[in-house]
C-alpha cells in the first residue's frame, strides 16, 4: 500500500490505462476553488519547480523537464496567492 501521494501517483501512473487519472482530475476540477489554487501553488507550481531545475535529463523525460523550463517563466511572474 502506498504511504504518500508520490508512491499513489508513481503506482498509478505504472498502470497500463491511458486515463487512469480521470476521475482524480475531475474530482480536483469540481473541488472547492480556494482547493483548486491551493492545489495549483502546492502541488502543480511546485512539481513544475522541482522538474525546471532537473540538470540530468535523457529522452524519456527531456520535453518534460524542458517544458517545465519554460514554464517557470510564466509562474515566476505569476501570483497565487493564499486565499
Amino acid at each position: 500500500m502506498e504511504n504518500n501521494l508520490g508512491e499513489l501517483l508513481v503506482s498509478k501512473s505504472n498502470s497500463l490505462s491511458c486515463h487512469i487519472f480521470d476521475e482524480d482530475i475531475e474530482a480536483i476540477v469540481s473541488s472547492h476553488r480556494t482547493l483548486q489554487q491551493s492545489i495549483m501553488r502546492e502541488f502543480v507550481c511546485e512539481l513544475i519547480k522541482k522538474w525546471s531545475e532537473q540538470d540530468y535529463y535523457d529522452d524519456r523525460n527531456k520535453a518534460t523537464v524542458l517544458l517545465c523550463k519554460e514554464l517557470m517563466k510564466t509562474i515566476n511572474e505569476s501570483y497565487l496567492p493564499f486565499i
